[in-house]
């Protein structure tokens, strides 16, 4: 899943189509948490994931599912962590099988991609930039988004097994998740602000 047609047209043009099926939100999905039922199944990015399921409520069978993993790509930055637990919110409210089935994964985007010499560095997080040496011969680029990365970069990023990071997204305590979510998606800013960043 993914938020930005940019992103999206770089993913789809780099993937193996035998392997990977892109889905692009035109926009941030409802707020799950916050809306009833009648408003949510109205929402555009809502109704184009229960397609790509197959299913919503009863109608949805998890050993039917066409993908072995869902995973989450959004921009690493407040945006796009929002996007993520917009997502995680949805899923958890109405998909909960394919998180407890081990299916739902978060794929980590960096936020500076280094180049010194032949080798490429991924750096994914401020404070990651701030420990890691640079020199002057790096070429250092600051990436705003997930459109900014150059698609010579996707496959390593996005789709190779191997190079690529995955979180997978964990519910061993359903009470905890929820409490998280409602925290988190809230209306409360103090309350996301102290989830979110401590």
């Amino acid at each position: 899943m993914e938020n930005m047609d940019s992103a999206s047209g770089t993913l789809i043009q780099t993937r193996d189509p035998k392997k990977h099926a892109i889905m692009s939100l035109r926009g941030k999905p409802i707020n799950v948490m916050k809306h009833d039922m009648t408003k949510v199944l109205k929402n555009q990015e809502i109704q184009d994931m229960i397609i790509a399921f197959g299913g919503f409520g009863d109608d949805f069978k998890p050993s039917k599912l066409a993908y072995d993993k869902v995973i989450i790509a959004s921009d690493s930055d407040a945006d796009g962590n929002h996007i993520q637990n917009l997502l995680l919110g949805f899923l958890f409210q109405f998909y909960p099988q394919l998180i407890e089935g081990g299916k739902v994964y978060i794929v980590q985007t960096p936020l500076y991609i280094i180049k010194r010499g032949t080798k490429i560095h991924y750096i994914f997080s401020e404070s990651e930039m701030k420990d890691f040496e640079t020199r002057k011969s790096d070429i250092i680029s600051r990436l705003k988004g997930l459109g900014e990365i150059d698609k010579s970069f996707m496959p390593n990023l996005m789709f190779n097994e191997t190079t690529r990071v995955l979180n997978q997204v964990e519910m061993k305590d359903k009470d905890t998740v929820l409490t998280t979510l409602e925290q988190i998606l809230g209306d409360d800013p103090m309350d996301r602000k102290e989830i979110l960043f401590g």
